[in-house]
């Protein structure tokens, strides 16, 4: 069984009789980031299609190059999976994907470009993510850092008990990275405490967007590309 994001039907269901046994007919098509030429079949009572052929247009191998930009890129087909609704949206997705992996075949900040790819997402999907005032007091989140504690809000330090510490770098960069399209996207950078927040805060917040945890996300998988900051003890 394949799953592919199309431009105009959004997310399908595909099978690909002797994929497995061939490899001239389907060989290394059906990688994680590849572009794909499809030709396929499907019945008006079948929720499967069935792929006939299928030409790589683009298999982005600046991604498997780098370990960052892998597991950068398996957030963005995670949750393009995850979050993919069929209607209009299917080809401002289709158009999200591609140009962010497209980018990251070069770029030398994939985590970056992934954090931004989640926050363009969420607003896509209809989960922008309400950095300017406190979802209990609504004062405005723009003199002081922000706390995230699940769900879909963000608090201020009165109203916090605790949480996920945002600075207002990462704010700014939240509200940044929701509005930036095309070449602007990729720019967008991080500082490094900036990027510790913003990992931990997509993971939790993404998870409750696709009411599911996001694998690709998890702590495992940033372990070796994000090891965790250690403080130097303060002197005496």
């Amino acid at each position: 069984m394949v799953f592919a994001l199309t431009e105009e039907r959004g997310l399908m269901n595909c099978v690909a009789k002797g994929a497995l046994k061939s490899r001239r007919r389907f060989a290394g098509c059906f990688e994680p980031f590849n572009l794909l030429e499809v030709k396929y079949f499907q019945k008006e009572t079948s929720s499967f299609a069935r792929i006939d052929s299928a030409t790589i247009l683009d298999a982005h191998a600046g991604i498997r190059e780098d370990l960052a930009r892998i597991t950068s890129g398996a957030v963005v087909v995670e949750l393009a999976y995850l979050m993919e609704a069929p209607g209009p949206g299917a080809s401002e997705l289709f158009a999200l994907v591609g140009d962010t992996l497209l980018a990251l075949d070069t770029s030398d900040a994939p985590m970056d470009l992934m954090v931004v790819y989640v926050m363009r997402l969420m607003k896509l999907a209809g989960y922008m993510v309400p950095a300017s005032a406190c979802a209990t007091c609504g004062l405005g989140l723009t003199l002081g850092p922000a706390y995230y504690r699940g769900g879909f809000g963000l608090y201020c330090p009165k109203c916090a008990s605790g949480g996920l510490r945002l600075s207002q770098g990462s704010l700014a960069f939240i509200r940044q990275a929701g509005a930036a399209e095309g070449k602007m996207a990729a720019r967008l950078r991080l500082t490094p405490a900036m990027r510790d927040e913003m990992v931990e805060f997509i993971r939790g917040y993404a998870a409750h967007a696709a009411s599911r945890e996001i694998k690709s996300l998890s702590a495992k998988s940033f372990a070796l590309i994000a090891p965790t900051r250690r403080l130097a003890p303060k002197s005496p």
